[in-house]
C-alpha cells in the first residue's frame, strides 16, 4: 500500500512541486525560482503527510530532480526516473517494479504524466502573501479535466525557495509537504537517475516495459 501511495499520489505531487513551467506568472518569487531550476539539478529534503482512502502515512525523504528526470528516497522506498523508465524499489521487501513513463495515458490512469504535461495542464489562478508575510502562496487549477481538486505551493520571498505545498484529488486523497532544505546545483549525468544497484535473484522484479 505504501508503494501505491508513493507511486500514484506522493511522487507526482513532489515532481509537480519542483517542475517550474507550471507556475509561469509575472516576475515574482516563483518565476525567479524556476528560471534557475530550468537549467539546474535540484535537491530537496522534505517531510510529508498523506491520506489515501482513510490510510494516513507520514514520513520524510530526499528528492533530486533535473528536467524530466528524478530520484526519490524515503521511508524505505527508492524511485528513479530517467525520463523514459521508472524504477521503484522496496528495499525491506526486496521487490522492484520497472515500467515505462506513459506519456500518452490520462492523468487518471497514471498521475505521473502530470510532470510531463504540466505546462498544458495547470495555470495560476491567484496568489497572495502567507500569514507571516515571508512567502507567496500560489493557487493553481487544471486547464483540463483532471482528478485534482486543488494544488497550492508556497515560495519564500527571500530566496525564492519552496517552503511547502498541498494538494487534493477528487477521490479524497490529500498530501501536504513541508520542505526542510532545498539547493540548486550544476546538472548531473543521467546515471544519477537510474539504479546503481543490480536487482539480482534475491529480488522479486516485475518488469512492465
Amino acid at each position: 500500500e505504501l508503494m501505491k501511495i508513493f507511486k500514484y499520489v506522493l511522487m507526482p505531487f513532489l515532481v509537480m512541486l519542483c517542475a517550474g513551467k507550471a507556475f509561469a506568472v509575472s516576475d515574482g518569487p516563483v518565476d525567479r525560482l524556476y528560471r534557475s531550476l530550468s537549467s539546474s539539478f535540484v535537491e530537496m529534503e522534505y517531510t510529508y503527510s498523506a491520506e489515501v482512502k482513510g490510510l494516513k502515512v507520514v514520513g520524510k525523504g530526499t528528492l533530486q530532480i533535473q528536467d524530466e528526470m528524478w530520484h526519490n528516497n524515503g521511508n524505505g522506498l527508492e524511485m528513479w526516473c530517467d525520463g523514459s523508465t521508472v524504477w521503484t524499489a522496496d528495499h525491506s521487501l526486496k521487490e522492484a517494479v520497472i515500467e515505462p513513463v506513459y506519456e500518452d495515458e490520462s492523468i487518471a490512469s497514471n498521475p505521473a504524466v502530470m510532470f510531463v504535461r504540466l505546462p498544458d495542464m495547470f495555470e495560476v489562478v491567484r496568489s497572495f502573501d502567507s500569514k507571516d508575510g515571508k512567502a507567496v502562496v500560489y493557487v493553481l487549477k487544471p486547464l483540463e479535466d483532471a482528478p485534482v481538486e486543488y494544488f497550492n505551493v508556497e515560495v519564500m520571498k527571500s530566496d525564492s525557495s519552496i517552503r511547502s505545498g498541498s494538494f487534493a484529488m477528487d477521490d479524497g486523497s490529500a498530501v501536504s509537504i513541508s520542505v526542510q532544505s532545498m539547493s540548486v546545483k550544476e546538472k548531473r549525468p543521467v546515471t544519477v537517475f537510474r539504479p546503481s544497484q543490480i536487482f539480482d535473484s534475491s529480488w522479486v522484479v516485475t518488469d512492465l516495459r
